[in-house]
């Protein structure tokens, strides 16, 4: 069975660094933003926003999922998904433009409609250099693509939005960093791929791509309104202030995993592409990245939960004791989220869009009734649709990836077993170290309780070592800390033999 090669890991690390610097980078600006903007003035772009989101899914149509999956990398292929992303660009910014009143009519927002129509903006750029995108993440070429990331949030949004709202420019200076890099991004993604055609046009090719792109579109509109219904239901039923409580909830319960699935997402659905085109089975692959996986969101979930508490009161102070119940319900749907993080781009990576796009549905239905039905049980109800629907999400996806890893269910099911095991000793010591601290019964010193947990974190390690880190595994971080480390080796051997 073919494995996951190091060049792999090496597009995690520096999809990592991308992602890692954008989200450090926007809570920055979200800080100084805060303190010259108004809540209503971020409000009518977080509007926007939400609209703005769909007509993207609208322009995208696939196309960049399609180019990174498909065998056929030939420049008649990629200039005519070139051809089409403009064609669909332009479809969007249309409609967009003519639904802006209409928008603006149901947010009871006038400002909305120039704002929206200057968005028309964005999707007319995004159509340009879509492709030439794609074609960049399916030759892994991330270190490229981190840099650019780098460049373009950084001086197009922060530097730029930034001194646009110190300005005066209010929430013009929001768009026009959206705009700024967006701009920015295109210029250098296509710098970075001159040789790509432009423009091309065979039929052939164009029917190829609609037919993934249409799957695709289907998929990402399922996984769109599941992402978004039970906001939308706390909103309709419970009001304003319950949507502010779950919206935090959910933003702390998701943050780490949100992120980290963009990371996986870049870096397996090429990768596993790859493979797929070549005709090489990633069975093991796949079986390694659900073992890290699952472990992670395994560890991270249970932590979670065990310090809601401490997490709601740190993150977001006094007055928010509400969003408690909610946000362990949310943490206990982590490692069912990550399951989905895992399994989509591997169902991808082999062309199964519309086995996919209905289960992205039958998920949304899941969601949108069992919110509504459980929101009589306000938040914490809720939240336990949420995380029924990830179970039932989970359930539904892994079995299609680990048929498409040509692996069995047996097989797949298997890898969880160091998650669930590790899960367990870590819920025991945080249910003993909890029962200590709030009972401290029967003369139990806290000592031997410390030492008990210190014994389950050692198991745990040892667990870790054994069974989630395979040979493979372990010699590709190797290999990979030793190409960190090498060139400042060599640079202070450099300097001590030049003394």
């Amino acid at each position: 069975m073919a494995k996951v090669s190091v060049s792999f890991w090496g597009t995690i690390r520096w999809s990592a660094i991308g992602t890692g610097w954008q989200l450090v980078a926007q809570v920055a600006a979200l800080v100084v933003l805060a303190r010259i903007l108004t809540p209503s003035e971020f409000g009518v772009v977080g509007a926007a926003m939400l609209l703005v989101q769909v007509f993207i899914a609208v322009g995208e149509f696939g196309l960049n999922a399609a180019v990174i999956q498909a065998k056929d990398g030939s420049v008649e292929f990629v200039g005519s998904a070139t051809t089409l992303s403009c064609g669909f660009g332009a479809l969007a910014a249309l409609l967009l433009w003519g639904s802006a009143p209409l928008a603006a009519s149901l947010f009871q927002m006038p400002e909305l409609v120039d704002v929206l129509r200057a968005y028309c903006l964005l999707l007319l750029c995004r159509a340009v250099w879509l492709v030439h995108e794609a074609v960049l993440q399916k030759e892994l070429k991330f270190e490229r693509l981190a840099r650019i990331d780098r460049a373009s949030y950084g001086i197009g949004y922060v530097l730029i939005a930034i001194g646009a709202a110190m300005s005066g420019l209010s929430y013009w200076s929001l768009v026009i960093g959206h705009l700024a890099q967006e701009s920015i991004k295109g210029w250098l993604v296509l710098v970075s791929t001159g040789d790509v055609p432009r423009f091309c046009f065979r039929q052939r090719k164009i029917r190829a791509l609609v037919r993934f792109g249409v799957g695709q579109f289907l998929s990402r509109c399922g996984s769109l309104w599941a992402a978004q219904a039970d906001t939308l239901i706390v909103a309709g039923t419970l009001g304003a202030a319950a949507v502010g409580v779950y919206g935090r909830a959910n933003q702390l319960a998701t943050i780490p995993f949100h992120h980290l699935g963009q990371v996986l997402d870049k870096a397996i659905f090429p990768e596993f592409s790859r493979l797929n085109a070549q005709d090489r089975p990633f069975g093991e692959g796949f079986e390694g990245l659900m073992r890290i996986g699952f472990y992670f969101s395994v560890v991270v979930a249970v932590g979670g939960i065990a310090f809601s508490d401490w997490l709601v009161l740190l993150a977001l102070g006094a007055g928010w004791e509400h969003a408690v119940a909610p946000l362990q319900i949310l943490f206990a749907a982590a490692p069912f989220r990550m399951i989905h993080k895992i399994s989509d781009p591997i169902a991808r990576s082999a062309g199964i869009v519309y086995g996919r796009a209905w289960r992205q549905w039958v998920v949304a239905v899941v969601i949108t009734a069992g919110a509504w039905f459980m929101s009589d049980n306000g938040l914490a109800g809720v939240a336990s649709a949420v995380l029924v629907a990830t179970m039932v999400d989970a359930s539904l996806m892994m079995p299609l990836a680990a048929s498409a890893a040509g692996v069995g269910f047996r097989r797949a099911a298997a890898s969880l077993i160091p998650g669930v095991t590790v899960g367990g000793m870590l819920g025991a010591g945080f249910l003993i170290s909890e029962f200590a601290w709030h009972e401290n019964r029967g003369g139990l010193s806290y000592r031997v309780i410390a030492v008990l947990v210190l014994v389950i974190w050692i198991g745990c390690l040892a667990f870790l070592r054994k069974q989630l880190l395979p040979t493979e595994i372990r010699s590709a971080a190797v290999a990979l800390l030793g190409r960190a480390i090498a060139p400042v080796v060599r640079k202070e051997g450099g300097a001590t033999s030049r003394k």
